[in-house]
C-alpha cells in the first residue's frame, strides 16, 4: 500500500469518479445480476455524470479517492444529515459506497478508506457511523465485521424488479 493517497473528489474530477464508480460496482455486482441488460441500465442512470455531478455539489455528501502515482485505485462516498438513504438523524453519516477496483482489493486500501471515512466522520462529531451492504456480499460482511461494524437491522430494496436486502451495519470502536 506504498504511496496511497487518500482526497476529496471535487468537480473536476467528476469524469474520473464516473469512470470508477462504473467500473467498481460492474466488477463486483455484474455477475450477481439476471439480465446484462437491466444491469447496463441501471449503472448508466446510478452513475450518470449529471446524478454524480449533484451528488458532489450537495453540501452533505463528500466523495473521497484513494490513488497511487499510476492512477486511481478506489474511492468512497460518506453522506451526512438529509443525504443519508435511510435518515438516522442529524447526528449520523452514512458510508453509502466503499469499492476499490479488483486488481488491488486484499492490498489494505479498503482498510484505508474505512478508516479515512471514520476519521472524516469524527472530525464532524458523528456519534453513528453506519452503511448497508447487500446480504449476498460475504467478502464485504466478513470485511467490515473485521473491522469493527456489527449488525443493527436489515432494509429490503427493488432493484430490477428484484426484491434485494442490506444489512445494516454501524461502527463500533470497542470492538476493535
Amino acid at each position: 500500500m506504498d504511496n496511497i493517497a487518500i482526497f476529496r473528489v471535487m468537480i473536476k474530477d467528476l469524469d474520473d469518479l464516473v469512470l470508477i464508480s462504473r467500473q467498481t460496482y460492474f466488477e463486483t455486482f455484474f455477475d450477481a445480476f439476471n439480465d446484462p441488460a437491466a444491469f447496463e441500465v441501471y449503472i448508466a442512470e446510478v452513475y450518470a455524470a449529471e446524478r454524480l455531478r449533484k451528488e458532489l455539489q450537495d453540501v452533505d455528501t463528500r466523495f473521497y479517492f484513494a490513488a497511487n502515482p499510476q492512477g486511481i485505485l478506489g474511492y468512497y462516498k460518506l453522506n451526512f444529515r438529509t443525504a443519508q438513504s435511510i435518515f438516522r438523524g442529524n447526528n449520523a453519516a452514512e458510508i453509502e459506497r466503499i469499492y476499490v477496483l479488483a486488481d488491488h482489493q486484499a492490498k489494505g486500501i479498503g482498510t484505508a478508506l474505512l478508516r479515512h471515512a471514520i476519521a472524516e466522520a469524527g472530525s464532524e462529531e458523528i456519534k453513528d457511523l453506519w452503511l448497508a451492504v447487500w446480504d449476498q456480499n460475504h467478502q464485504a460482511i466478513t470485511f467490515y465485521k473485521r473491522n469493527g461494524w456489527r449488525r443493527f437491522g436489515t432494509h429490503n430494496y427493488i432493484i430490477n424488479k428484484e426484491l434485494q436486502t442490506d444489512i445494516l451495519l454501524h461502527f463500533d470502536p470497542d470492538v476493535l
